[in-house]
């Protein structure tokens, strides 16, 4: 009985590493994202900014 609960407690914190692991990389994309229409919106202002000259 106690190998059946080793296998289901190393099922359970492989689940929980995998779910950390893609958790990590969706925030990271998110914060790439963010950053990337930053840029651009900074970008178009500075067209809409020099075309007023």
């Amino acid at each position: 009985m106690s190998d059946a609960k080793t296998n289901i407690k190393q099922g359970i914190d492989n689940v929980a590493a995998k779910a950390k692991e893609v958790a990590g990389k969706a925030v990271d994309k998110s914060k790439e994202a963010a950053a990337a229409t930053g840029k651009k919106i900074e970008e178009v202002g500075q067209k809409i900014k020099n075309a007023g000259k």
